[in-house]
This record gives structure tokens, sequence and C-alpha cells, in this order.
């Protein structure tokens, strides 16, 4: 009997713990504040944020495929619909956070868009 892994059980949950990951290492923020070793797993995770990419961008790979396994792009209405959905849940998620977090950071409207 032959098993395959299913890995789209756990690829959201990876690739939105990835997305945070970038996200904290643009922030630019320490939480821990304790001068002992969890400040400095938390100083060295946050130095090394860009994995994050990686590991999205490999699990997004994934995600493509199989989507457009099910869904091939016929016509460029398709096309539209696909990038209406997917710029949709990606910036619907993030956007309040990060609103939310230079509100009480006070970043400034330059600083919002930098980071």
């Amino acid at each position: 009997m032959r098993t395959t892994m299913n890995i789209s059980k756990y690829r959201t949950a990876i690739m939105g713990l990835a997305a945070l990951w970038v996200w904290y290492f643009h922030c630019g923020t320490t939480f821990i504040q304790s001068g002992g070793i969890l400040e400095k797993v938390e100083w060295y995770l946050q130095r090394i944020g860009f994995c994050g990419v990686d590991i999205f961008i490999l699990l997004s790979g994934f995600g493509l495929y199989y989507y457009f396994e099910k869904h091939p792009l016929n016509n460029v209405q398709s096309l539209f619909q696909y990038y209406r959905r997917r710029l949709g849940r990606i910036y619907a998620t993030f956007l309040p956070f990060t609103i939310l977090f230079a509100y009480v950071k006070q970043w400034t409207f330059r600083e919002f868009i930098g980071r």
C-alpha cells in the first residue's frame, strides 16, 4: 500500500507562519527585553526573517501548481478573476494588522510605506 504525503493539509499554516516571520523581520521591533537567551533567540529569528520568503515562495509554487491543475486559465477573464481573488486574500489579511501596529508604534506615513 502506497501512502502519499498530503502537503496541502499543513501548507496554509506553514505559509502563514512564514508570512508572519517576514512581517516581523520588516517591523524591526523586539518584544522580549529580558536580556537572556530568549532575547537572543528572538534577535536571531528576526535577523534571518528573510528565510520566511523562501519557505513562502516554495509552498506558493506548490499551491499554484495544484490550483492551475484544477482550474486552468482559459481566457483573460479567468486570469483577472484569479488576480483579484489572490490580491484580496493577501491584503485583506495583513493590511489591518500592519495599520494597527503602525498606530501603536506611531510610525510616520513614510515609515509605514517603507516597512
